[in-house]
């Protein structure tokens, strides 16, 4: 049997296509998931590694530095390189299932704390921490300058290259 084919028999075994109602189907690892619900890989017999980042760099190279990886599937174990976008860290957390506030509540916080009401105040009224509400004040989270205006239409995910071939994993 060719080397070549035993190696795409062993990395296939590694995930399955599932369709998650994104583009294309998700690759789902199937095999160590660490607590956060990333596919992990040992190397060296002793550390591991996040599996979607070995399959971006493989297609793409290194992440661009002070940008991570998200999942624009919302699939923390897709492994799939095209399902994955370099992006900076606020707006990772931006995307993410767990942010609590919308563009437009966060426009609703700056307006009302020109108007001078504090913190605390706006902290209960969205249901964040006074600490949160500073952070979005100061430019910390949800920065002013990255945030379109309510009306504006989220740019679409560039998807001039949807599948990945085998020959792009070197197949």
């Amino acid at each position: 049997m060719p080397r070549k084919y035993r190696y795409e028999k062993r990395v296939r075994a590694m995930f399955c296509l599932e369709d998650k109602g994104y583009c294309t189907p998700c690759w789902i690892w199937k095999r160590a998931i660490d607590t956060r619900g990333y596919g992990i890989r040992g190397r060296n017999g002793f550390d591991s590694s996040l599996v979607h980042l070995q399959f971006w760099e493989m297609i793409n190279g290194k992440c661009p530095v002070g940008h991570e990886l998200d999942h624009v599937c919302r699939r923390r174990d897709c492994v799939r390189p095209d399902h994955l976008e370099a992006v900076t860290h606020q707006i990772n957390v931006q995307r993410g299932l767990s942010a609590k506030l919308s563009k437009e509540e966060v426009l609703e916080i700056l307006r009302l704390s020109a108007e001078g009401h504090s913190s605390r105040y706006l902290g209960r009224k969205f249901g964040v921490s006074k600490t949160q509400i500073l952070k979005i004040r100061y430019g910390v989270a949800w920065a002013v300058n990255q945030i379109p205006a309510p009306d504006a239409q989220e740019p679409a995910y560039d998807r001039s290259n949807p599948d990945i071939t085998d020959d792009d994993l070197g197949f």
